[in-house]
Protein backbone atom coordinates (compact mmCIF):
# COMPACT_ATOMS: atom_id res chain seq x y z
CA UNK A 1 0.00 0.00 0.00
CA UNK A 2 1.42 3.48 -1.08
CA UNK A 3 2.19 5.81 2.07
CA UNK A 4 0.07 8.47 2.66
CA UNK A 5 1.80 11.50 2.11
CA UNK A 6 2.91 13.75 4.66
CA UNK A 7 0.81 16.65 6.06
CA UNK A 8 3.27 19.54 5.03
CA UNK A 9 4.64 17.81 2.29
CA UNK A 10 1.15 17.89 1.04
CA UNK A 11 1.37 22.00 1.50
CA UNK A 12 4.43 22.55 0.47
CA UNK A 13 3.66 20.19 -3.13
CA UNK A 14 0.64 23.36 -3.27
CA UNK A 15 2.55 26.31 -2.63
CA UNK A 16 5.28 24.82 -5.62
CA UNK A 17 2.03 24.39 -7.76
CA UNK A 18 0.62 27.81 -7.48
CA UNK A 19 4.64 29.76 -7.65
CA UNK A 20 4.43 27.59 -10.67
CA UNK A 21 1.15 28.99 -12.42
CA UNK A 22 2.07 32.26 -11.75
CA UNK A 23 -0.58 33.29 -8.89
CA UNK A 24 0.68 36.50 -7.08
CA UNK A 25 -0.40 35.17 -3.31
CA UNK A 26 0.85 33.43 -0.75
CA UNK A 27 -0.61 30.00 1.30
CA UNK A 28 -1.70 31.28 4.87
CA UNK A 29 -2.91 28.03 6.22
CA UNK A 30 -2.07 28.80 9.53
CA UNK A 31 -5.67 31.32 8.47
CA UNK A 32 -3.70 34.34 9.66
CA UNK A 33 -5.98 36.89 11.12
CA UNK A 34 -3.56 39.94 11.32
CA UNK A 35 -0.24 41.21 11.11
CA UNK A 36 -0.96 44.16 13.59
CA UNK A 37 -3.18 44.69 16.52
CA UNK A 38 -5.29 46.92 15.03
CA UNK A 39 -5.88 44.42 12.05
CA UNK A 40 -7.63 42.43 14.99
CA UNK A 41 -9.94 45.72 16.13
CA UNK A 42 -10.47 46.19 12.55
CA UNK A 43 -12.48 42.28 12.67
CA UNK A 44 -15.58 44.10 15.22
CA UNK A 45 -17.19 42.69 17.78
CA UNK A 46 -15.78 40.45 20.17
CA UNK A 47 -11.71 41.32 19.11
CA UNK A 48 -11.67 44.96 20.75
CA UNK A 49 -9.54 43.55 23.30
CA UNK A 50 -6.93 41.30 21.25
CA UNK A 51 -3.70 42.04 20.69
CA UNK A 52 -1.74 40.41 17.54
CA UNK A 53 0.65 37.80 18.29
CA UNK A 54 2.00 35.29 15.98
CA UNK A 55 -0.73 36.12 13.41
CA UNK A 56 -3.02 35.60 15.38
CA UNK A 57 -5.83 37.86 17.67
CA UNK A 58 -5.59 36.49 21.03
CA UNK A 59 -7.16 38.18 24.04
CA UNK A 60 -5.55 40.19 26.68
CA UNK A 61 -7.09 38.53 29.11
CA UNK A 62 -5.26 35.57 27.81
CA UNK A 63 -2.14 36.70 27.64
CA UNK A 64 -1.99 39.26 30.68
CA UNK A 65 -1.28 38.21 34.54
CA UNK A 66 -3.79 38.21 37.02
CA UNK A 67 -2.13 41.21 38.83
CA UNK A 68 -5.04 41.49 41.70
CA UNK A 69 -5.96 38.67 44.24
CA UNK A 70 -5.08 34.89 43.59
CA UNK A 71 -7.83 33.06 41.79
CA UNK A 72 -8.87 30.01 43.50
CA UNK A 73 -9.97 28.61 39.29
CA UNK A 74 -8.19 26.97 37.15
CA UNK A 75 -5.48 27.87 34.94
CA UNK A 76 -4.64 26.05 32.73
CA UNK A 77 -6.41 22.27 31.07
CA UNK A 78 -3.52 20.66 32.13
CA UNK A 79 -3.58 21.73 35.58
CA UNK A 80 -7.31 20.87 35.97
CA UNK A 81 -6.22 17.12 34.59
CA UNK A 82 -3.63 16.72 36.85
CA UNK A 83 -5.46 17.83 39.92
CA UNK A 84 -8.48 15.40 38.94
CA UNK A 85 -6.40 12.23 38.39
CA UNK A 86 -5.60 12.25 34.94
CA UNK A 87 -9.57 12.28 33.65
CA UNK A 88 -10.78 14.40 31.55
CA UNK A 89 -11.25 17.90 32.51
CA UNK A 90 -11.05 21.16 30.82
CA UNK A 91 -10.39 24.71 31.69
CA UNK A 92 -12.77 26.43 30.10
CA UNK A 93 -11.70 29.92 31.45
CA UNK A 94 -8.73 31.00 33.71
CA UNK A 95 -10.43 31.80 36.77
CA UNK A 96 -13.03 29.79 37.01
CA UNK A 97 -13.34 25.73 38.09
CA UNK A 98 -12.12 22.97 36.02
CA UNK A 99 -15.37 21.31 34.42
CA UNK A 100 -15.54 17.73 34.26
CA UNK A 101 -15.79 16.29 30.79
CA UNK A 102 -17.37 12.98 31.44
CA UNK A 103 -20.46 12.86 33.39
CA UNK A 104 -22.89 9.92 33.93
CA UNK A 105 -24.65 10.71 30.83
CA UNK A 106 -21.75 11.23 28.93
CA UNK A 107 -18.90 8.61 29.42
CA UNK A 108 -16.61 8.47 26.66
CA UNK A 109 -14.08 11.31 25.44
CA UNK A 110 -12.45 11.19 22.20
CA UNK A 111 -9.12 13.11 20.91
CA UNK A 112 -6.35 14.67 22.74
CA UNK A 113 -8.45 16.49 25.92
CA UNK A 114 -5.03 17.48 27.36
CA UNK A 115 -4.63 20.70 25.01
CA UNK A 116 -6.17 24.03 25.90
CA UNK A 117 -6.99 24.67 22.36
CA UNK A 118 -9.09 21.69 21.61
CA UNK A 119 -12.08 22.65 19.72
CA UNK A 120 -15.07 19.99 21.64
CA UNK A 121 -18.32 18.80 19.85
CA UNK A 122 -20.69 16.21 22.01
CA UNK A 123 -22.09 13.46 20.21
CA UNK A 124 -25.28 11.03 21.33
CA UNK A 125 -24.41 7.75 20.33
CA UNK A 126 -25.26 4.25 21.10
CA UNK A 127 -22.85 3.58 24.11
CA UNK A 128 -24.17 0.63 26.34
CA UNK A 129 -22.99 0.99 30.11
CA UNK A 130 -22.10 -2.91 30.08
CA UNK A 131 -19.77 -2.63 27.20
CA UNK A 132 -19.24 1.14 25.87
CA UNK A 133 -17.22 0.76 22.92
CA UNK A 134 -19.14 -2.46 21.22
CA UNK A 135 -21.16 -0.63 18.69
CA UNK A 136 -19.53 0.10 15.30
CA UNK A 137 -21.50 3.00 14.71
CA UNK A 138 -19.61 4.39 17.47
CA UNK A 139 -16.08 3.70 16.72
CA UNK A 140 -16.65 5.26 12.76
CA UNK A 141 -16.91 8.83 15.45
CA UNK A 142 -13.70 7.54 17.19
CA UNK A 143 -11.90 6.53 14.13
CA UNK A 144 -12.89 9.58 12.12
CA UNK A 145 -11.56 11.81 15.29
CA UNK A 146 -8.20 9.99 15.43
CA UNK A 147 -7.60 10.58 11.48
CA UNK A 148 -7.94 14.15 12.06
CA UNK A 149 -5.52 14.69 14.88
CA UNK A 150 -3.08 11.98 13.54
CA UNK A 151 -2.91 13.01 10.18
CA UNK A 152 -2.80 16.49 10.29
CA UNK A 153 -3.22 17.38 14.65
CA UNK A 154 -6.34 18.94 14.41
CA UNK A 155 -8.01 21.77 13.37
CA UNK A 156 -5.52 25.09 12.00
CA UNK A 157 -6.05 28.07 12.95
CA UNK A 158 -5.87 28.37 16.78
CA UNK A 159 -3.87 31.29 19.43
CA UNK A 160 -0.03 32.22 18.04
CA UNK A 161 -0.71 29.74 15.36
CA UNK A 162 -1.05 26.03 17.22
CA UNK A 163 -3.35 23.71 15.87
CA UNK A 164 -6.41 22.64 17.83
CA UNK A 165 -7.11 18.93 18.49
CA UNK A 166 -10.84 17.75 17.85
CA UNK A 167 -12.60 16.45 20.73
CA UNK A 168 -15.54 14.65 20.98
CA UNK A 169 -17.87 14.16 24.38
CA UNK A 170 -19.70 11.32 23.81
CA UNK A 171 -23.49 10.71 25.39
CA UNK A 172 -25.67 7.70 25.95
CA UNK A 173 -28.72 8.09 22.95
CA UNK A 174 -31.02 7.25 25.90
CA UNK A 175 -34.52 9.73 25.61
CA UNK A 176 -34.35 9.36 29.26
CA UNK A 177 -30.61 11.08 29.18
CA UNK A 178 -31.45 13.75 26.65
CA UNK A 179 -32.19 16.91 29.41
CA UNK A 180 -29.00 16.09 31.57
CA UNK A 181 -26.69 14.80 28.89
CA UNK A 182 -27.87 18.60 26.91
CA UNK A 183 -27.42 20.70 29.77
CA UNK A 184 -24.13 18.34 30.58
CA UNK A 185 -23.03 19.16 26.89
CA UNK A 186 -24.31 23.01 25.91
CA UNK A 187 -24.50 24.56 29.19
CA UNK A 188 -21.70 23.11 31.32
CA UNK A 189 -18.96 22.34 28.58
CA UNK A 190 -20.37 24.77 25.91
CA UNK A 191 -19.91 22.84 22.66
CA UNK A 192 -20.66 24.79 19.58
CA UNK A 193 -22.05 21.61 17.48
CA UNK A 194 -23.49 18.18 18.55
CA UNK A 195 -23.61 15.23 16.51
CA UNK A 196 -27.27 13.94 17.30
CA UNK A 197 -28.02 10.26 16.88
CA UNK A 198 -31.45 9.43 18.81
CA UNK A 199 -35.15 8.97 17.93
CA UNK A 200 -36.91 11.70 15.92
CA UNK A 201 -39.01 12.68 18.62
CA UNK A 202 -36.10 12.82 21.17
CA UNK A 203 -33.93 14.28 18.23
CA UNK A 204 -36.69 17.10 17.91
CA UNK A 205 -37.07 17.80 21.44
CA UNK A 206 -33.45 18.19 21.81
CA UNK A 207 -32.79 20.77 18.64
CA UNK A 208 -36.06 22.38 19.14
CA UNK A 209 -35.92 22.47 23.17
CA UNK A 210 -32.20 23.06 23.59
CA UNK A 211 -29.75 23.16 20.38
CA UNK A 212 -32.24 25.87 18.45
CA UNK A 213 -32.85 28.29 21.54
CA UNK A 214 -29.18 28.25 22.36
CA UNK A 215 -28.30 28.76 18.99
CA UNK A 216 -26.35 25.39 18.42
CA UNK A 217 -25.26 23.09 15.40
CA UNK A 218 -26.47 19.75 15.14
CA UNK A 219 -25.68 17.45 12.34
CA UNK A 220 -27.55 13.83 12.36
CA UNK A 221 -25.89 11.07 10.96
CA UNK A 222 -29.41 9.01 10.28
CA UNK A 223 -32.22 9.46 8.53
CA UNK A 224 -34.70 12.90 8.07
CA UNK A 225 -38.11 12.47 8.18
CA UNK A 226 -40.54 15.59 7.26
CA UNK A 227 -41.04 15.97 11.03
CA UNK A 228 -37.38 16.94 11.04
CA UNK A 229 -37.05 18.93 7.94
CA UNK A 230 -40.27 21.33 8.52
CA UNK A 231 -38.47 22.41 11.60
CA UNK A 232 -37.39 26.11 10.74
CA UNK A 233 -33.93 25.82 11.70
CA UNK A 234 -31.96 28.82 10.05
CA UNK A 235 -29.63 26.59 9.08
CA UNK A 236 -28.27 24.57 12.69
CA UNK A 237 -29.90 21.64 11.36
CA UNK A 238 -28.89 18.92 9.16
CA UNK A 239 -29.28 15.40 8.35
CA UNK A 240 -26.09 12.82 6.56
CA UNK A 241 -28.96 10.21 5.21
CA UNK A 242 -32.12 11.71 3.25
CA UNK A 243 -35.69 11.59 4.29
CA UNK A 244 -36.27 8.37 5.75
CA UNK A 245 -39.28 7.98 3.08
CA UNK A 246 -37.09 8.17 0.13
CA UNK A 247 -36.33 4.07 0.73
CA UNK A 248 -40.13 3.66 -0.11
CA UNK A 249 -40.15 3.38 -3.77
CA UNK A 250 -37.83 0.64 -4.02
CA UNK A 251 -40.66 -2.05 -2.20
CA UNK A 252 -42.87 -2.01 -4.75
CA UNK A 253 -40.46 -3.47 -7.20
CA UNK A 254 -39.00 -5.40 -4.89
CA UNK A 255 -42.42 -7.09 -3.98
CA UNK A 256 -43.17 -7.94 -7.41
CA UNK A 257 -39.69 -9.42 -7.84
CA UNK A 258 -40.28 -11.98 -4.42
CA UNK A 259 -43.99 -12.54 -6.08
CA UNK A 260 -42.00 -13.64 -9.38
CA UNK A 261 -39.47 -15.74 -7.32
CA UNK A 262 -41.66 -17.86 -5.32
CA UNK A 263 -44.22 -18.46 -8.27
CA UNK A 264 -47.04 -19.44 -6.02
CA UNK A 265 -49.57 -21.47 -8.01
CA UNK A 266 -52.29 -19.45 -5.89
CA UNK A 267 -52.58 -15.55 -4.19
CA UNK A 268 -50.10 -14.85 -2.18
CA UNK A 269 -50.57 -13.56 1.37
CA UNK A 270 -48.77 -9.98 2.50
CA UNK A 271 -48.06 -9.38 6.11
CA UNK A 272 -46.50 -5.63 6.88
CA UNK A 273 -45.31 -5.22 10.47
CA UNK A 274 -44.50 -1.51 11.45
CA UNK A 275 -43.10 -0.05 14.86
CA UNK A 276 -44.96 2.57 16.52
CA UNK A 277 -42.24 5.47 15.90
CA UNK A 278 -42.50 8.04 13.86
CA UNK A 279 -39.98 7.28 11.40
CA UNK A 280 -41.31 3.87 10.62
CA UNK A 281 -44.94 4.84 10.42
CA UNK A 282 -43.98 7.66 7.91
CA UNK A 283 -42.31 4.73 5.28
CA UNK A 284 -45.24 2.52 5.81
CA UNK A 285 -48.00 5.46 5.14
CA UNK A 286 -45.56 6.16 1.59
CA UNK A 287 -45.49 2.48 1.00
CA UNK A 288 -48.99 1.21 1.43
CA UNK A 289 -50.31 3.26 -1.38
CA UNK A 290 -47.71 2.04 -3.62
CA UNK A 291 -47.79 -1.75 -2.97
CA UNK A 292 -49.43 -3.93 -5.37
CA UNK A 293 -49.91 -7.93 -5.62
CA UNK A 294 -51.76 -10.32 -6.97
CA UNK A 295 -51.94 -7.70 -9.92
CA UNK A 296 -53.91 -5.91 -7.20
CA UNK A 297 -53.54 -2.76 -4.97
CA UNK A 298 -53.74 -3.30 -1.03
CA UNK A 299 -57.19 -2.36 -0.65
CA UNK A 300 -58.31 -4.91 -3.59
CA UNK A 301 -56.35 -7.31 -1.74
CA UNK A 302 -58.73 -7.34 1.07
CA UNK A 303 -58.03 -10.67 3.61
CA UNK A 304 -54.49 -11.07 1.64
CA UNK A 305 -53.19 -8.24 3.39
CA UNK A 306 -52.35 -7.86 7.23
CA UNK A 307 -51.05 -5.29 9.03
CA UNK A 308 -50.07 -4.62 12.61
CA UNK A 309 -48.53 -2.05 15.05
CA UNK A 310 -46.29 -3.14 17.52
CA UNK A 311 -43.71 -0.85 20.46
CA UNK A 312 -40.21 -0.29 19.19
CA UNK A 313 -38.26 -2.56 21.65
CA UNK A 314 -36.16 0.18 23.13
CA UNK A 315 -39.44 2.08 24.42
CA UNK A 316 -41.09 -1.05 25.90
CA UNK A 317 -38.59 -3.62 26.74
CA UNK A 318 -40.84 -5.34 28.48
CA UNK A 319 -43.91 -5.81 25.74
CA UNK A 320 -45.71 -8.86 24.95
CA UNK A 321 -45.26 -10.04 21.30
CA UNK A 322 -47.09 -13.56 21.54
CA UNK A 323 -50.17 -11.89 20.56
CA UNK A 324 -48.66 -10.69 17.12
CA UNK A 325 -46.51 -13.81 16.79
CA UNK A 326 -49.79 -15.89 17.19
CA UNK A 327 -52.17 -13.92 14.76
CA UNK A 328 -49.20 -13.99 11.99
CA UNK A 329 -48.88 -17.44 12.56
CA UNK A 330 -52.64 -17.87 12.26
CA UNK A 331 -52.43 -15.42 8.50
CA UNK A 332 -50.13 -17.71 7.33
CA UNK A 333 -47.96 -14.63 5.06
CA UNK A 334 -45.95 -15.68 2.10
CA UNK A 335 -44.46 -12.97 2.52
CA UNK A 336 -43.45 -10.48 5.65
CA UNK A 337 -42.81 -6.86 5.23
CA UNK A 338 -41.12 -5.86 8.66
CA UNK A 339 -40.54 -1.91 8.82
CA UNK A 340 -39.29 -2.44 12.14
CA UNK A 341 -36.52 -1.87 14.87
CA UNK A 342 -34.60 -4.64 16.86
CA UNK A 343 -37.61 -6.16 18.10
CA UNK A 344 -38.21 -8.12 14.80
CA UNK A 345 -35.03 -9.82 15.40
CA UNK A 346 -35.37 -10.93 18.83
CA UNK A 347 -39.16 -11.54 19.32
CA UNK A 348 -40.88 -11.68 16.02
CA UNK A 349 -38.70 -13.97 13.39
CA UNK A 350 -37.85 -16.70 15.77
CA UNK A 351 -41.02 -17.29 17.12
CA UNK A 352 -42.48 -17.15 13.77
CA UNK A 353 -39.88 -19.51 12.00
CA UNK A 354 -40.09 -22.19 15.04
CA UNK A 355 -43.75 -22.60 15.06
CA UNK A 356 -44.43 -22.43 11.28
CA UNK A 357 -44.32 -26.15 10.58
CA UNK A 358 -47.29 -27.43 13.19
CA UNK A 359 -48.78 -24.04 12.80
CA UNK A 360 -49.12 -23.71 8.45
CA UNK A 361 -48.41 -27.06 7.70
CA UNK A 362 -48.71 -27.46 3.80
CA UNK A 363 -47.07 -23.89 2.80
CA UNK A 364 -43.81 -22.66 2.45
CA UNK A 365 -42.43 -20.66 5.01
CA UNK A 366 -42.53 -16.62 4.53
CA UNK A 367 -39.97 -14.48 2.37
CA UNK A 368 -38.81 -11.32 4.67
CA UNK A 369 -38.21 -8.09 3.91
CA UNK A 370 -35.99 -6.29 6.74
CA UNK A 371 -35.87 -2.41 7.23
CA UNK A 372 -32.57 -0.18 7.07
CA UNK A 373 -32.26 -0.50 10.99
CA UNK A 374 -30.98 -4.01 10.25
CA UNK A 375 -28.51 -3.84 8.22
CA UNK A 376 -26.16 -4.10 10.05
CA UNK A 377 -27.61 -6.24 12.53
CA UNK A 378 -25.08 -9.03 13.97
CA UNK A 379 -27.36 -10.65 15.45
CA UNK A 380 -29.89 -11.35 13.12
CA UNK A 381 -26.91 -12.62 10.86
CA UNK A 382 -26.10 -15.21 13.92
CA UNK A 383 -29.65 -16.33 14.20
CA UNK A 384 -29.64 -17.02 10.38
CA UNK A 385 -26.51 -18.67 10.90
CA UNK A 386 -27.95 -21.22 13.46
CA UNK A 387 -30.11 -24.44 13.01
CA UNK A 388 -33.11 -22.75 15.36
CA UNK A 389 -36.03 -22.53 13.30
CA UNK A 390 -34.78 -24.17 9.98
CA UNK A 391 -31.91 -24.51 8.33
CA UNK A 392 -29.30 -21.65 8.00
CA UNK A 393 -29.07 -21.51 4.05
CA UNK A 394 -32.92 -21.88 3.96
CA UNK A 395 -33.38 -18.88 6.32
CA UNK A 396 -30.69 -17.34 4.37
CA UNK A 397 -32.27 -17.46 1.03
CA UNK A 398 -35.42 -15.93 2.30
CA UNK A 399 -34.00 -12.46 3.48
CA UNK A 400 -34.10 -9.34 2.18
CA UNK A 401 -33.51 -5.76 3.01
CA UNK A 402 -34.00 -1.85 1.74
CA UNK A 403 -31.84 0.50 2.84
CA UNK A 404 -30.21 3.89 1.50
CA UNK A 405 -28.11 3.50 -1.76
CA UNK A 406 -24.17 4.10 -0.88
CA UNK A 407 -21.95 5.81 -3.09
CA UNK A 408 -21.89 3.83 -6.93
CA UNK A 409 -18.27 4.16 -6.96
CA UNK A 410 -17.27 2.33 -3.54
CA UNK A 411 -13.37 3.12 -3.77
CA UNK A 412 -13.77 5.52 -0.66
CA UNK A 413 -16.30 3.16 1.05
CA UNK A 414 -13.30 0.34 1.09
CA UNK A 415 -10.47 2.33 2.37
CA UNK A 416 -12.28 2.93 4.79
CA UNK A 417 -13.07 -0.60 5.40
CA UNK A 418 -9.54 -1.41 5.52
CA UNK A 419 -9.02 1.71 7.66
CA UNK A 420 -11.30 0.80 9.96
CA UNK A 421 -10.79 -3.20 10.20
CA UNK A 422 -7.06 -2.55 10.76
CA UNK A 423 -7.78 0.02 14.03
CA UNK A 424 -10.56 -2.50 15.52
CA UNK A 425 -9.38 -6.05 14.01
CA UNK A 426 -12.11 -7.79 16.30
CA UNK A 427 -15.18 -6.61 14.60
CA UNK A 428 -15.33 -8.58 11.42
CA UNK A 429 -18.83 -6.93 9.96
CA UNK A 430 -18.44 -3.35 10.17
CA UNK A 431 -20.18 -2.25 7.17
CA UNK A 432 -23.31 -0.18 7.61
CA UNK A 433 -22.38 2.67 9.92
CA UNK A 434 -20.18 4.60 7.17
CA UNK A 435 -22.84 7.52 7.79
CA UNK A 436 -21.57 8.19 11.42
CA UNK A 437 -17.89 8.68 10.06
CA UNK A 438 -19.05 10.93 7.01
CA UNK A 439 -20.99 13.49 9.37
CA UNK A 440 -17.65 13.61 11.40
CA UNK A 441 -15.89 14.78 8.21
CA UNK A 442 -18.80 17.17 7.60
CA UNK A 443 -18.62 18.57 11.08
CA UNK A 444 -15.03 18.67 11.30
CA UNK A 445 -14.85 20.56 7.43
CA UNK A 446 -17.26 23.08 8.79
CA UNK A 447 -15.73 23.96 12.01
CA UNK A 448 -12.65 24.65 9.79
CA UNK A 449 -15.06 26.71 6.97
CA UNK A 450 -16.26 28.82 10.10
CA UNK A 451 -13.11 31.13 9.48
CA UNK A 452 -11.41 33.32 11.89
CA UNK A 453 -13.80 34.09 14.82
CA UNK A 454 -13.23 34.89 18.74
CA UNK A 455 -14.93 31.93 19.83
CA UNK A 456 -16.55 29.28 17.20
CA UNK A 457 -20.24 29.21 17.61
CA UNK A 458 -23.17 27.30 16.40
CA UNK A 459 -24.20 29.91 13.82
CA UNK A 460 -20.14 29.93 12.81
CA UNK A 461 -20.28 26.43 12.10
CA UNK A 462 -23.55 26.47 10.29
CA UNK A 463 -22.25 29.60 8.01
CA UNK A 464 -18.92 26.62 7.50
CA UNK A 465 -21.06 23.88 6.55
CA UNK A 466 -22.55 25.98 3.37
CA UNK A 467 -18.82 26.06 2.52
CA UNK A 468 -18.04 21.95 2.35
CA UNK A 469 -21.40 21.13 0.29
CA UNK A 470 -21.56 22.68 -2.64
CA UNK A 471 -18.06 24.18 -3.99
CA UNK A 472 -16.11 23.30 -7.14
CA UNK A 473 -13.22 21.78 -5.31
CA UNK A 474 -14.56 17.86 -4.49
CA UNK A 475 -12.23 16.64 -1.59
CA UNK A 476 -11.89 13.15 -0.30
CA UNK A 477 -12.82 12.05 2.97
CA UNK A 478 -9.89 9.91 4.66
CA UNK A 479 -6.80 11.39 5.99
CA UNK A 480 -5.05 11.21 2.99
CA UNK A 481 -7.08 14.23 1.79
CA UNK A 482 -7.53 16.36 4.75
CA UNK A 483 -4.67 18.79 4.39
CA UNK A 484 -6.27 19.50 0.52
CA UNK A 485 -9.56 20.34 1.94
CA UNK A 486 -7.97 22.89 4.51
CA UNK A 487 -6.08 24.45 2.17
CA UNK A 488 -8.47 24.97 -0.03
CA UNK A 489 -10.99 26.19 2.69
CA UNK A 490 -8.24 28.14 4.06
CA UNK A 491 -7.42 29.64 0.47
CA UNK A 492 -11.03 31.31 0.70
CA UNK A 493 -12.76 28.47 -1.33
CA UNK A 494 -15.42 26.02 -1.05
CA UNK A 495 -15.21 22.58 -1.34
CA UNK A 496 -17.63 19.80 -1.87
CA UNK A 497 -16.93 17.03 0.48
CA UNK A 498 -16.88 13.33 -1.14
CA UNK A 499 -17.63 10.88 1.34
CA UNK A 500 -17.93 7.11 2.01
CA UNK A 501 -21.98 7.09 0.83
CA UNK A 502 -20.72 9.65 -1.93
CA UNK A 503 -20.53 13.48 -2.61
CA UNK A 504 -22.48 15.61 0.00
CA UNK A 505 -25.57 15.81 -2.75
CA UNK A 506 -27.60 18.03 0.11
CA UNK A 507 -30.41 20.17 -0.20
CA UNK A 508 -29.37 22.96 1.63
CA UNK A 509 -33.04 24.40 2.38
CA UNK A 510 -33.87 21.44 4.26
CA UNK A 511 -30.29 20.30 5.36
CA UNK A 512 -30.74 16.77 4.25
CA UNK A 513 -29.01 14.52 1.72
CA UNK A 514 -30.91 13.87 -1.53
CA UNK A 515 -31.45 10.10 -1.06
CA UNK A 516 -32.31 6.96 -3.20
CA UNK A 517 -33.13 3.60 -2.19
CA UNK A 518 -31.26 0.18 -2.91
CA UNK A 519 -31.17 -4.01 -1.74
CA UNK A 520 -29.02 -5.91 0.60
CA UNK A 521 -28.75 -9.68 0.96
CA UNK A 522 -27.03 -12.27 3.40
CA UNK A 523 -24.26 -13.86 1.70
CA UNK A 524 -22.25 -17.11 2.44
CA UNK A 525 -18.53 -17.06 1.53
CA UNK A 526 -17.47 -20.04 -0.50
CA UNK A 527 -16.32 -22.58 1.50
CA UNK A 528 -16.71 -20.93 4.66
CA UNK A 529 -19.62 -21.10 7.25
CA UNK A 530 -19.44 -17.16 7.82
CA UNK A 531 -22.14 -14.93 6.53
CA UNK A 532 -22.00 -11.31 6.21
CA UNK A 533 -24.71 -8.79 4.60
CA UNK A 534 -24.41 -7.48 0.99
CA UNK A 535 -24.91 -3.92 0.46
CA UNK A 536 -26.06 -2.34 -2.70
CA UNK A 537 -26.93 -5.47 -4.45
CA UNK A 538 -29.62 -4.29 -6.68
CA UNK A 539 -30.65 -0.52 -7.24
CA UNK A 540 -33.87 1.44 -7.26
CA UNK A 541 -33.55 3.00 -11.07
CA UNK A 542 -35.84 6.31 -9.72
CA UNK A 543 -38.32 4.71 -11.67
CA UNK A 544 -40.21 1.27 -11.53
CA UNK A 545 -37.16 -1.05 -11.61
CA UNK A 546 -34.50 -2.41 -9.85
CA UNK A 547 -30.83 -2.88 -11.81
CA UNK A 548 -27.70 -4.95 -10.52
CA UNK A 549 -26.63 -8.70 -10.33
CA UNK A 550 -28.22 -10.24 -7.34
CA UNK A 551 -25.37 -12.38 -5.68
CA UNK A 552 -26.59 -14.04 -2.62
CA UNK A 553 -29.08 -16.94 -3.78
CA UNK A 554 -29.84 -18.35 -7.42
CA UNK A 555 -32.95 -17.64 -9.60
CA UNK A 556 -33.76 -13.92 -7.32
Amino acid sequence: MAQIPDFYWSLRRWAWLVALSGCNYALDFETRQCRTTDDCRALGSGFEASECRAGSCVSTAAIEPNLGEPSSGCVSTAQCIADNRDEPYVCRRPGEPCTALKSPECPLVFGDFNDDQAVYFGAFLNVPESAPLSQVSTLNVELAVNEFNDSVGGLPGGPLGKLRPLVGVVCRNDPELVEPASAHLLDEIGVPAVLAHLPSAALKQFFVDHALPEQRFVINPGFADNSLTSISSGGLFWHVIGDIRDVAPAYPPLLSRIEAHLASPTPIRVAMIVSKRFAEQSIADTLTPLLEFNGKSVVENGNDFYVAAVPALPDEPNYDYSELNLALLDFRPHVVIAITREEFVYKILPPLESAWESAAQGQVRPFYVVPTALSGNLDLLEYVASSNGGSSESKRQRIVGVAPASAEDLTLYNQFLIRFRSAFPRFENPGGFENFYDAVYLLANAMFAAGSVPELRGLDVARGMQRVIDGNVEINVGPTFIADGFTALAAGGEIRLRGTMGPADFDPGVGARRGNASIYCIQRSDGEDRLSFAYDVLRYDGGSELTGNFPCFAGF
